[in-house]
């Protein structure tokens, strides 16, 4: 369960640079203050946002966004056609609301920017570290963003900047990606040092739902191989962790202890090949995993908890070969 620090760190290293990486992982608090909205186009890295490719009729349904650190794509779902493109580079991780709202993470910096289902910018919210992940309580629409620097995570009431709270933990050396579950409970993956100066161990931490204190679990199971994550999502009964070079994922059983109960292993799933940029790189609800196919611009769709082989793999969204670094669906309206 150990790493070198060369394989965690290189999630941020498309953000910031190592040494600046390393001074912040020693467990100092960030800069006072609180983050808050930012005009657009405000921060460097932010382009103009695209004009959909497609008429308007097709972004009613529902949609699959996919970052890729160059765009942001906008597919139909489940037909996997080009709607659009946001125009936002950089973007390595996303999530979304039960609205369909989509949150951007990195397109533009220390910032996370917001767009409705239908691709029109809403707000920007600053963020006073590198952000690496987020996700949105669905009992409160609270939106949480974990940041590497500091091993913090800050919780936007209501997905806006008014009375914005940083939660950090110690224990982390670095943290990366979140989910919450039904609950709103928040789990967190990150790594803790192994006792020497260039290892860790993979642990996973729960923020309980109007804590401001972490619990810290170590990963146990026989059957448990740690590279870094490509997803950190809640499959309805049991927090789910998403490994591309294991070809897994594994359902984890948490008390004291987060303890491997069942594995799904999908055929096809390469994960791409810019493993440079970390980001919730899957996207897992309702009996469905979706994740890239092969090292291709293509995603592809897996039945859930089955595995297997994909059920449906979706047509090229790119001409040119690319990694998938964020993934969510965005939910039409019903």
């Amino acid at each position: 369960m150990e790493m070198k620090i060369s394989t965690l760190c290189c999630r941020a290293l498309s953000f910031c640079a190592l040494a600046a990486l390393l001074a912040g992982c020693g467990g100092s608090q960030p800069p006072i203050g609180t983050p808050g909205v930012m005009p657009y186009g405000a921060t460097s890295g932010i382009t103009a946002h695209s004009m959909p490719t497609a008429g308007k009729g097709a972004w009613s349904g529902d949609l699959l966004y996919v970052a890729t650190g160059g765009d942001v794509y906008v597919l139909s779902y489940p037909s996997g056609k080009v709607v659009g493109r946001l125009g936002v580079a950089g973007a390595d991780s996303l999530c979304s609301d039960k609205a369909g709202d989509v949150f951007v993470v990195g397109g533009a910096g220390q910032t996370i920017l917001e767009y409705s289902h239908r691709g029109k910018l809403i707000q920007t919210l600053a963020v006073y570290d590198v952000p690496s992940s987020c996700s949105v309580d669905p009992t409160t629409g609270n939106l949480a963003v974990p940041t590497y620097d500091y091993s913090c995570v800050y919780i936007y009431p209501d997905a806006r900047s008014t009375g914005t709270q940083s939660i950090c933990d110690n224990w982390f050396v670095l943290v990366g990606l979140c989910a919450y579950d039904s609950h709103g409970n928040l789990f967190l993956d990150g790594a803790e040092s192994a006792g020497t100066p260039d290892s860790f161990v993979a642990n996973l931490a729960e923020l309980p739902k109007g804590s401001a204190t972490f619990r810290n679990y170590t990963l146990s199971g026989s059957r448990f191989q740690y590279d870094y994550y490509d997803g950190v999502s809640w499959d309805g009964t049991y927090v789910t962790l998403s490994n591309h070079s294991t070809h897994s994922i594994y359902r984890m059983h948490i008390a004291h202890k987060a303890t491997i109960v069942g594995t799904t292993r999908v055929r096809g799933w390469v994960g791409g090949f810019g493993y440079s940029v970390g980001g919730q790189k899957t996207w897992l609800k309702d009996g469905k995993f979706i994740a890239q196919w092969g090292s291709g611009p293509q995603l592809a769709i897996w039945s859930y908890p089955a595995g297997g082989k994909p059920t449906k793999v979706l047509p090229p969204f790119a001409s040119t070969p690319t990694s998938v670094d964020g993934v969510v669906l965005s939910p039409g309206r019903r």
